[in-house]
């Protein structure tokens, strides 16, 4: 049974009716939310005034990997990672099978994803959660199921990123709008930013660990609550992946990075707090954080790329900012990456 595809309205009915007989649940509305990339996601208002938060399978999915997804959430959540609380059907199963949509309920969290530039309260709280986390996952009993993510930033040909760019400057063509030739000429710049640096950046990369991994530890998956501590972390991916790009990824987050001053006192902020959590990570790793995280996001071109090639009517402009932001980050960091390093080497000693 595929959900997304389903009439308004219908399908809240269904989520409600399998609340009602396979938890037990007394429900007085559903409603969908419009976002989820690879299930469809639900709130259900209870008549007890609570509520809660209800993932839906897509047809075809392996449900094998979203199995182990909710493992390793409540695992986490054991470890003393903020992740939502899994809430069991009446068979006692974390995802309900009985029948179709299967599905996975879970605690409702009332936070939101921060829409600000990470304070430096948030910065040491991220910190502290993403160590704890990479503590706890560097013994994760589900590790040999896990997928191992394909080498990309730290071991790929530059010559496919370049291509990606090239096929999108064609894509683009002559600008017709002041926009349009704005994203121009920042697609220029990062292809030309990224051929001239990708060679040496890779070449300064210590031999990669990896481990499980959150894998999407980013603004969307970070619940914040206005004094700044962390509600939840949701939506893990538990990918095998390197625990040091996956902080480099959220120290160095766009939205920071491209609108303060003080981003990089922000970053080390965060870094150092993680560190305490989690000291076993070689110094060699958090020293090259950075490094990774630049490199990643310089062969992306997310946002940009949808733009003109598959553009998306509901989100496009959100997405168009997230890509002007990480080209503002990519840029600022490439410019400040040895003062940075030099920082990282020095709180590693």
């Amino acid at each position: 049974m595929t959900v997304h595809g389903d009439a308004p309205g219908r399908f809240e009915d269904i989520v409600a009716d399998r609340l009602v007989h396979a938890y037990g649940l007394s429900v007085a509305a559903v409603a969908r939310i419009p976002f989820g990339a690879e299930t469809d996601n639900f709130t259900a208002r209870l008549s007890d005034g609570g509520g809660v938060f209800v993932k839906v399978y897509r047809t075809g999915q392996d449900l094998e990997r979203q199995s182990v997804r909710v493992e390793s959430a409540r695992f986490a959540r054991a470890q003393g990672v903020p992740t939502p609380a899994v809430v069991p059907d009446r068979a006692g199963q974390a995802l309900s099978r009985e029948r179709e949509p299967v599905l996975s309920v879970w605690e409702f969290v009332a936070a939101t994803p921060s829409t600000r530039p990470w304070t430096l309260r948030v910065a040491e709280n991220l910190g502290l959660t993403l160590g704890r986390l990479h503590r706890a996952f560097a013994h994760h009993p589900a590790a040999p199921r896990l997928v191992p993510v394909r080498p990309l930033w730290w071991d790929r040909d530059i010559r496919s990123a370049l291509d990606v760019a090239d096929a999108l400057l064609r894509r683009i063509g002559e600008p017709r709008t002041q926009a349009d030739a704005a994203r121009r000429d920042q697609v220029a710049t990062r292809r030309a930013d990224f051929e001239a640096h990708a060679p040496g950046l890779t070449a300064g990369l210590p031999r990669v660990v990896v481990q499980p991994v959150h894998y999407d530890f980013t603004r969307p998956n970070l619940l914040v609550h206005p004094d700044d501590t962390i509600a939840a972390v949701i939506d893990l991916h538990d990918r095998i992946a390197p625990p040091a790009w996956e902080l480099g990824r959220v120290a160095f987050d766009p939205l920071t990075v491209a609108t303060t001053d003080d981003w990089p006192t922000t970053a080390l902020t965060l870094i150092a707090a993680y560190r305490s959590e989690n000291p076993d990570l070689p110094t060699e790793q958090i020293t090259a954080c950075a490094r990774m995280a630049l490199l990643q996001a310089m062969q992306s071109f997310y946002g940009v790329r949808e733009h003109y090639e598959r553009p998306d009517p509901v989100h496009q402009a959100d997405l168009d900012g997230y890509w002007h932001r990480r080209w503002q980050m990519t840029r600022r960091l490439l410019a400040a990456l040895t003062d940075i390093e030099d920082a990282l080497k020095a709180s590693t000693r």
